[in-house]
């Protein structure tokens, strides 16, 4: 990265900062991820405890919403296909509560 772009200019951003120059950031469509979410170990979409989840994930505002998506899957970005292309280390996966 370094031999591409000058580090005087980049030097004024912190990590978070860069990223976000760089890749940009996503707005989340929350009925997308919420449709393409799967469930196990006896959790479904109307199960008390998803909706809870939902129900404060709804209050999230994006970066929020980013930083969640982060800790759980690695990654901050959303395919441009949505949640349904999301992949994981070992290539396509959905989101699993």
């Amino acid at each position: 990265f370094s031999q591409v772009v000058d580090a005087r200019l980049v030097s004024v951003f912190d990590a978070r900062e860069l990223e976000l120059v760089i890749a940009g950031t996503a707005e989340i469509d929350l009925s997308d991820w919420r449709n393409n979410t799967e469930y196990r170990g006896g959790y479904h979409d109307n199960h008390i405890v998803i909706r809870w989840f939902w129900a404060a994930v709804e209050r999230f505002n994006n970066e929020q919403r980013l930083r969640l998506l982060q800790f759980v899957t690695g990654t901050s970005s959303i395919p441009y296909e949505g949640f349904a292309s999301l992949r994981g280390s070992n290539g396509p996966r959905r989101f699993c509560v």
